[in-house]
Order: structure tokens, then sequence, then C-alpha cells
């Protein structure tokens, strides 16, 4: 293939098309695992059980699309570059692309929360929240999806930066790479205990000294980290070295 024969679009349609059945299998995995859940209510074994369990299952695809971001900036950049593609190029088309899947894989645990439902309405049970959202209930699909196309493009984009430090190999690549993904997860989840109001953490309610700010202040945090870490991104990949075989 090269770019005289493959477009950007069609390369990266065929680079990524195998992270819509890996989003599909995991999905499936999870379903199966609502499914025994549901048999368990419906035997009487789980018969304490209020809390929803999908709500922790977003562990799953959270650690799932970290890989694949680690995949993306290790793996598809340096075959972008030696098909003779630019690293704008990569940079439009896989970064929209990651941004679709984030949203299809969003659409996907929503869907999870509404089977769940079904599962818990037929056992009688209530499907608590264990954990601060953008919504109050699992069944309000625009906030579900939007909250998780927030969190599992963070974890997308974090994969990215650690993939694309690992490929540049040097401590400041590393570093840099490490600290924008730290960061960009950690404020990703506190602007959304911060939006609802609901921050556990003393740390910053002693620095903030008053109960968590509003949705403005959450936003802009939330924003801010997200900027840097495209921006770090951006600087790790702008000029990375391609690399015929591995060190």
């Amino acid at each position: 293939m090269s770019p005289s024969t493959a477009s950007p679009y069609r390369f990266t349609r065929r680079v990524t098309s195998s992270w819509a059945v890996d989003a599909l299998a995991v999905w499936a995995i999870l379903l199966a695992g609502a499914a025994a859940l549901g048999i368990a209510l419906h035997i009487g074994t789980a018969a304490g059980l209020t809390g929803s369990l999908w709500d922790h299952a977003s562990t799953i695809p959270r650690w799932a699309l970290l890989v694949l971001g680690v995949h993306a900036g290790a793996v598809v950049l340096p075959l972008y570059l030696r098909h003779g593609f630019t690293r704008r190029e990569f940079a439009l088309w896989t970064g929209g692309a990651a941004l679709a899947f984030a949203g299809f894989s969003a659409l996907l645990f929503a869907i999870g929360y509404l089977i769940e439902a079904l599962v818990y309405a037929a056992a009688d049970r209530p499907q608590e929240l264990g954990r601060p959202h953008l919504f109050t209930e699992p069944t309000q699909m625009a906030g579900v999806i939007g909250e998780y196309w927030l969190v599992f493009s963070a974890w997308l984009l974090a994969g990215a930066l650690l993939g694309a430090a690992y490929h540049r190999r040097t401590p400041p690549a590393l570093a840099a790479g490490g600290a924008a993904a730290v960061s960009a997860l950690i404020s990703v989840e506190l602007s959304i205990e911060l939006a609802t109001g609901s921050s556990p953490n003393p740390v910053l309610e002693a620095v903030l000294s008053t109960p968590a700010p509003a949705g403005p202040a959450a936003a802009a945090l939330c924003t801010t980290a997200i900027a840097a870490a495209v921006a770090v991104l951006w600087l790790l990949v702008r000029d990375i070295p391609l690399r015929s075989t591995p060190d």
C-alpha cells in the first residue's frame, strides 16, 4: 500500500476497523456477566444486592481503551509514516476515528445500563449508582453517553500519550507522556466529582475551602487538562523518529 493507492481515510478505516470488533467483544463479555447476574437474581442467591454492578464494570472498557490508545501511538502512527502519510494526517484521521470510537463505546455502555435496568426490574431490585456521575439515573441515555464519551476519550488519549512516549524511548518523552496521561485521567474523574458536588477528596476541600465548585470550574479543569495532554501528544509525535527494527 502506498499514498498513491490509499487515502488517509481508507488507511485509517482499515487500521481501526478491528477496534469496533474489540469493543463488541468487550461488550459481549460484560453482557454475559449481566446474564449471569440475572440468573443469580432470579434464583435468589443475591438477595441483598441493590447497587448497579454495571456501574463498576466500566473499569474494563477503560483499560481496554487505554491499550488501544497505546497501540495507536506506538504502532499505528509509525505505520502511517511508513506508508507516506504525514503526522498531521495521522492526528486528523486517527484522532477523529478515536473520538468516534469512544462515542461508540459510550453508546454500547449506555445500552448495558438499560439491559441491567430490565434485569433489576424483573428481579424487583433497585439499580442504585455507586459512584458520582453527571446523570442521576442509569436510564438517562444522553447523560450516560456524554459522560462516558468524555471518560473513554480521556483513556484513549492517555494510551496514545504512553504509546508515543514509548516509541520515542527517551527519559524526557517518557516522563512528559506519563505525566500528561495521568493528569488527564485524574482531571477528568475529579471534574465529574466536582461538577456533581460529591467530591470525597479532603485535600480538594481544604484547598478550595468550600464544597465542590459548580459546573464551570469543573469544565475548566477538565478542558485545561485535556488541552495540555493533546499539546504534549503533538510535541511527542510532531518529529517522532521512525524505527525499522525494534530496539
